[in-house]
Order: structure tokens, then sequence, then C-alpha cells
């Protein structure tokens, strides 16, 4: 069985006034021209499907679902099938509206019966299911993000969110060894764990150590070494664990904030079955996919702005983030922020500073707030044409007319 292995979509996220849904909507036919080339039977979405950013409704996500049945319909109809769970940015009452309205499907709420293919599954609470391609049967285990109220007891009463944590770090461990040992899970099928959730020792962008206060952790003895493949999400920086090359997190689909800037993204390709020995599996592939560009642009003199396009090849289609350090006497911030944003019409912030005089302080412009609008109108032209006499003439004159009318 051919599989790709992706997670992560965030699909119709926001980065600051910017609406990403072309840039996500790109590597989703992306993603369908290499299952296609590579004649794939699964895919795999191991959570976080769409975004959770304050504007996503569900009107939005039923757009994105409409989307995905449109591009991979080649896909479908050819007997392909879209495996996804969801993650902590998935909304549970927006899948199960959506669920209601869309062509997709929920896992079969008892026993683990083969899932018919040629369609796409959004399974939000822990199931297992086994698909059939490529003349292979495979079986796999689904744990969407462990909400700790999807793992709840009657009689919880947790003191604190450390404690609530682990709590369901045990229950989700438990609910994973117990699915393998039920009487219908077929332990010679070969296997595959999909899971948004992160594990010890994984990789982060994160400045901080990740701690039970902050997120329900798993230690490694959480993947059991019989898996034939674990697809993770949830981290966004592609990896595999441990040195295990079969436990992987591949990343998500595009750059989603200017911390993944640096990133390579991609999805990882494995072929899953018996026909390839005890590991069940052949060498996971990553596969590229291309990345929307992403720069933080710092300005430190507006004489550099001269300079920006032939630095920045890739204007026109990058997100950027600037700052710029406005001098005394040079262009004012309306000037300064009206170029860039023809310069670089996807920026995402644009933020301005002032230059720093010899002794640290911020410099003098010569206006000062509690000015009369005469001293004011002078203070500015010697700032902004210090050689245009006429000029200076000229306003002196109108200004000396008004200083002498009552």
């Amino acid at each position: 069985m051919k599989i790709i292995h992706t997670a992560d979509w965030h699909l119709g996220d926001h980065l600051h006034r910017l609406d990403r849904t072309e840039d996500l909507r790109s590597r989703v036919v992306e993603v369908a021209r290499i299952c296609e080339e590579r004649v794939i039977d699964v895919l795999v979405i191991a959570g976080d499907l769409f975004s959770d950013h304050a504007s996503v409704s569900a009107e939005d996500m039923t757009r994105e679902l409409e989307h995905i049945q449109k591009v991979y319909r080649p896909f479908f109809q050819r007997g392909g099938t879209i495996l996804a769970i969801t993650g902590n940015h998935d909304k549970d009452k927006h899948i199960e509206f959506i669920r209601a309205g869309m062509l997709l499907a929920a896992m079969p709420s008892s026993g683990v019966k083969p899932l018919s293919p040629g369609r796409m599954y959004l399974q939000n609470g822990p199931g297992i299911a086994v698909l059939e391609g490529g003349g292979e049967k495979v079986q796999f285990v689904l744990v969407p993000y462990p909400n700790p109220y999807r793992y709840a007891e009657a009689n919880d009463a947790f003191k604190s969110t450390e404690e609530r944590n682990r709590t369901t770090t045990d229950r989700v461990g438990s609910w994973v060894q117990k699915a393998i040992d039920k009487p219908g899970f077929d332990k010679t099928l070969p296997s595959v764990l999909v899971a948004h959730l992160q594990v010890r020792g994984s990789e982060t962008h994160s400045l901080y150590k990740i701690s039970e206060t902050d997120d329900v952790l798993f230690g490694a003895d959480f993947i059991p070494s019989h898996w034939a493949y674990v697809a993770l999400g949830h981290i966004h920086k592609p990896q595999s664990l441990g040195g295990l090359d079969h436990v992987r997190y591949p990343g998500p689909l595009d750059r989603l904030d200017f911390g993944e800037r640096n990133d390579d993204r991609g999805v990882i390709a494995l072929n899953v079955g018996k026909q390839y020995g005890p590991e069940c599996r052949t060498v996971p592939e990553w596969v590229p996919i291309s990345p929307t560009p992403m720069h933080l642009i710092a300005v430190a003199n507006t004489a550099e702005i001269d300079g920006l396009p032939e630095k920045y090849p890739d204007r026109a289609t990058a997100i950027v983030k600037i700052s710029v350090t406005l001098e005394a006497g040079g262009p004012s911030r309306d000037e300064v922020m009206q170029r860039l944003k023809k310069m670089f019409p996807r920026y995402a912030e644009i933020v301005f500073a002032r230059a720093e005089t010899s002794d640290g302080g911020t410099p003098r412009t010569g206006i000062r707030s509690d000015a009369d609008y005469r001293t004011t109108v002078r203070n500015y032209l010697k700032i902004k044409h210090p050689n245009d006499a006429a000029l200076l003439t000229l306003a002196e004159t109108f200004l000396s007319t008004t200083e002498a009318q009552p």
C-alpha cells in the first residue's frame, strides 16, 4: 500500500493581516499532484486540518472541504482514500456540523471493519480501521489530539492542569494498548499509528521547554516497536524521533509564521505491506513541496529602501515583516509606509522606530507638541526643505503676515 503522510494543514489560516487561503490551497493541489504521480493509495493527514483562527467559520471549513473534494476527484475515482484525524486546532462542534452536510464519513462506531475506498474520512475520536490498497491490507490506529474532556471520567477532580494532562496521557496510552489487545485487532496485519500529539524528545520552535502544564506529553514508551509506521502531527518541525526513521513528524503544508521562515516543507512517502519483510515498510522518503517565501527585513536607514527590490526578487509573492528606523530629517512615516506597501504587497506587518542619538536618546525633530502652528511650520520646513531658500522665504512672508493679524 502506497501512503503519503502529511499533517497540520491549517486551512483557512491568517498571519496578521494576511489571509493564507490561496497559499494553502496551492499546497493542497501540489500534494494532490504528488498522489497522482506516485499512484498513492492512502493520504494520511495527522491532525489540524483546519486553522482555529477566530475568523474561520464552519462555512469556511465547508468551502475548504469542497476544494479538497474537487482537487482530489481523480484520486477518489481510482479508489484513493484520505484518512484524516482532528488536532488541537480543529473545532469539534464545527467538524460534526460540516460532516452532516458533506460527503465525509465517520469511522464505524464499533468493531474493526474495512473502510470503503474512494472517499475522505475525518475522525475526531479514537478509532481503528482497516484499508485495502495496492494488493495489501493495512490496519490503522487513529488517535486525534487528546483533548482531556474526551477521556474524562465521572469522578475526575484534578487539582491542577498538570495533573489533568498527566492523567489524560495515561488514559490515552491505556486506550492504545487495549485497542491492540481487542479481539477484532489483527496482529498479523501491518499496523500504522496515526496520532496528533507531542512526544518527548521532539524538537520544536519554542524557546521554552514544554511541560505537562502546557500540553499533553507522551514518553517514547508510548510508541511500541511493532508499528510498521508512526504518522505524527502537532509539531511543526519536520523530523524523525529517537533515531527511528519510521516515526515521523512531516511538519505543516506551508510556513505558517516567521518562526518557520527557514523550514523546508514536504510530505513523507512510503509503502506498507507484508511483502516488505519483518518491518513491513520501505524506507520513508521525503518529498519536497514549494513553501511560501518569508522574510524578516530590517531597514536601518530609509536610504536602504531603494535597494530592497534587488535584494528580494521574490517580493511579489513573499510574506514579509519589516522594521524601519526613521531618521531625523528623513521621509515621514506615511511616505515610507506607502513605498513599502507598493514594494511588498504581501506584507504582514510594518513597524517603525526612531533612530537613537549619540547619547542614546531619541533625536530631536525640532517639532514640539506644545508649539503654536507658526513655530511648527517653521521647524517642519527647516527639517524637510533646509536648502529651499525660496520656499522658506515665501513661508516666512506668510507667517509674518498672520502674526501681524489681531
